[in-house]
């Protein structure tokens, strides 16, 4: 940044700048190397020098007991001085003799002592309505943003598991997902509930529907069947979403999510040496392939996943899946030809 930019850019935010091209590089160059330089130091006949050279290059500008100020303020200024001049010297006409009232001047201290109380008052006061204007801008994203990481991380994701459960025909393996997705979605959804509600309060926004859902996720579902559980579940976080002005998801964006969880178990699937887990992995994007959704199983489901596969996977890829299993539940550590072998069948 050159001198010259540096003074504009002073002249357009503060109204004044003073000259001294020491301190304003030693001050850029401490930023960027941690030390000043002397080299920087101009004697004051030399920064008297400069501000002339800058003010013939900047129209406009004056210099004012060694300051370089710019036209918008000079003028506030001394607007502001002349109306005070004005009110005191109709307080002083009010003396009565001639005398008396021309033989009254005003100090100049007098005037710096009033415009130092006005500008302080006004800087104060705007301020102090700026900063209000923007914390409240600051909060309002922070909530914004709050309730679409509640929709895309909470809401959404659970739609993609929950919908993956339609695609599951053996209702005693579809019961026992539908029982681990509520223990799974209460974890979930609180953190992410906790902190929009926390952002909420205070504010003029409800948070009456918090209490109630809050309520509902810590309480352990007991129904008669997992599945009711999950519709009732799934029914109160709809609700609670409207209540609290949260746009529900539309279709695309829960299949983009489908994409997403899809990609994610793919990389973990390439990282992972742990044989029981990439075995579980490829069973579910296997799953996510074939139907909507994609499952929330941990590997106590594999046999029965493995299972429902038969009929919708090559034999050749069965047969595989199964030596695979087999090595897995005898606990055979997996050689790096079973792992590829699981990658190419996910993809």
């Amino acid at each position: 940044m050159t001198l010259e930019s540096m003074i504009r850019k002073l002249l357009d935010a503060e109204g004044w700048a003073e000259v001294k091209v020491g301190d304003l590089y030693a001050s850029l160059d401490t930023k960027l190397t941690g030390s000043q330089d002397s080299k920087y130091r101009l004697s004051a006949g030399d920064q008297k020098m400069l501000r002339k050279m800058i003010r013939g290059r900047i129209r406009g500008i004056e210099e004012q007991a060694g300051y370089l100020v710019a036209p918008w303020l000079k003028s506030s200024i001394t607007e502001k001085a002349q109306s005070y001049a004005i009110q005191q010297a109709e307080l002083v006409s009010v003396l009565g003799s001639g005398e008396e009232v021309l033989s009254v001047t005003i100090k100049w201290q007098e005037v710096i002592f009033h415009l130092s109380l006005e500008m302080e008052n006004a800087i104060v006061t705007d301020s102090a309505a700026k900063f209000t204007e923007h914390i409240k801008h600051l909060h309002s994203t922070a909530i914004a943003t709050a309730k679409r990481d509640f929709c895309d991380k909470g809401y959404t994701r659970f739609q993609v598991h929950y919908t993956a459960l339609d695609g599951i025909c053996d209702t005693s393996l579809r019961s026992k997902l539908a029982g681990d997705l509520v223990e799974y979605s209460q974890d979930l959804l609180l953190a992410q509930l906790e902190k929009l509600e926390n952002l909420m309060k205070g504010t003029e926004m409800d948070i009456s529907p918090f209490a109630d859902f809050k309520a509902m996720l810590q309480v352990t579902q007991k129904a008669a069947k997992p599945e009711w559980s999950l519709e009732d579940f799934e029914r109160k976080l709809t609700t609670f979403m409207e209540a609290v002005s949260i746009p529900l998801p539309t279709g695309e964006a829960i299949a983009f999510k489908k994409k997403e969880v899809v990609g994610d178990l793919k990389t973990q699937l390439q990282k992972t040496k742990d044989g029981p887990l990439a075995l579980t992995i490829t069973l579910i994007l296997l799953h996510a392939e074939q139907g909507p959704g994609v499952l929330k199983a941990s590997g106590k489901y594999v046999p029965k996943l493995l299972k429902i596969l038969q009929a919708k996977v090559h034999k050749n890829t069965w047969d595989e899946l199964v030596r695979i299993k087999h090595a897995v539940t005898s606990r055979t550590q997996l050689l790096e030809d079973d792992f590829s072998r699981l990658r190419q069948i996910a993809d």
